[in-house]
């Protein structure tokens, strides 16, 4: 399960929540997300 690429209904949906977010760990954990569903490694985003 290394593939983790999202739509872009999905990453439009997530960068929308990024914005609402106050809470800054929130926001680092949906950007962590954002980034994995574009392609980026685990490694690259740690």
């Amino acid at each position: 399960m290394n593939d983790y690429r999202l739509s872009d209904e999905e990453l439009a949906e997530l960068r929308a929540a990024h914005r609402r977010v106050r809470d800054i760990r929130e926001a680092y954990r949906i950007n962590a997300v954002i980034l994995l569903g574009q392609g980026r490694g685990v490694k690259d985003i740690a």
